[in-house]
């Protein structure tokens, strides 16, 4: 468990205890709302605070719930999961009994989190993709009032175009597009985006990266990694149209201004450098940009995995059989292959 969020429970349960309260709602923004909450749907939660007083908390601005008489373990599944610890995550599920909880919401939550786990899991390629997404898809069909609905549906969508199947994917990512929350939005756009890219549909993807873009204009609508993300989906399907010079000034120009320390977005700017370069023919620059995830994005798994199948093949190409065997052997150890 990190410090961070090792900090983030002791608070949220201090605060909960000091007011007398039994659910505690946990901000994005830090701060803790805690009462007993009374709704909760796809949209947003509703928690009556002790006095009376009630508050509807969007769920574009919840980071977790923690539930009352919750089994202490669940405070360690929901800081695994949020490190990427998805093993340990589901391993300390295990040991979650559920068979004395009546608690609809409370038991939806659990079942969350293993769906989540598993699902990463799998995408990572450490388990099963076909098992994973119709656990995926049960979740989703039975739980459209959980405060997790809009997450559920973009994990659905990345089973569905981890497997090929595009245009599944893209209806489940539309549901997040056609959300009220500009941040959902922007997420199922770039999602489209890029399985658009994946299906040769460049008009299409450059349409829904634009589409992110052009939110901009709205106030607090896209964070740094949204807009650089749609940036980098754009300058892709440029280079993948024969405007390559002017897709590689744009990928460039997103590694000198984001944050180096955001291993997912340095990770997908430097495959997609890769690409770019790879469509204008310079091989050994394609490597190095490659080498970057290897070596220094690596906790970006999506990321890590195309760059050593692309590795695989440049240093073939390249004549060093060596460290070509030496990228496909840890390409299988790690993502099983690449699928």
């Amino acid at each position: 468990m990190s410090i961070r969020f090792a900090l983030v429970a002791l608070a949220v349960a201090l605060v909960a205890g000091s007011a007398g309260a039994a659910d505690a709602v946990k901000r994005v923004s830090g701060s803790a709302v805690n009462g007993n909450i009374t709704k909760m749907s796809a949209t947003d939660v509703t928690i009556e605070k002790p006095g009376g007083a009630a508050e509807t908390i969007p769920v574009s601005d919840i980071e977790e719930i923690v539930f009352d008489k919750e089994p202490g373990t669940l405070r360690a599944v929901r800081n695994n999961a949020a490190d990427g610890n998805f093993d340990a995550a589901l391993a300390t599920l295990e040991k979650v009994k559920t068979d004395t909880i009546s608690r609809p919401e409370l038991l939806d939550d659990i079942q969350f989190y293993r769906v989540l786990c598993e699902a990463r899991l799998a995408l990572a390629g450490s388990g099963d993709l076909q098992k994973a997404g119709g656990a995926a898809f049960n979740y989703v069909s039975a739980h459209p009032s959980s405060f997790h609905f809009l997450q559920a549906n973009e994990l659905l969508g990345d089973l569905f175009a981890a497997t090929g199947k595009y245009t599944e994917a893209r209806q489940y990512y539309g549901v997040l597009e056609k959300s009220t929350f500009p941040e959902y939005k922007a997420r199922g756009l770039i999602a489209q985006g890029r399985v658009y890219v994946r299906d040769g549909k460049f008009d299409e993807a450059l349409k829904a990266f634009d589409g992110v873009l052009a939110m901009g204009n709205q106030k607090g609508a896209l964070n740094d990694s949204q807009r650089y993300s749609a940036t980098l989906g754009k300058a892709l399907c440029l280079a993948e149209t024969g405007k390559v010079d002017d897709g590689i000034k744009q990928i460039e120009e997103v590694i000198k201004l984001a944050n180096v320390e955001d291993a997912q977005l340095m990770g997908e700017a430097y495959v997609t450098l890769g690409k770019a370069l790879l469509k204008k023919g310079n091989k050994k620059e394609a490597l190095l940009a490659f080498l970057h995830v290897d070596v220094l994005f690596f906790s970006n798994a999506s990321a890590h995995a195309e760059s050593l199948k692309a590795l695989v093949a440049l240093w073939n190409e390249l004549g060093k059989p060596e460290r070509a065997t030496l990228a496909a052997q840890t390409l299988q150890s790690r993502y099983s292959g690449g699928r």
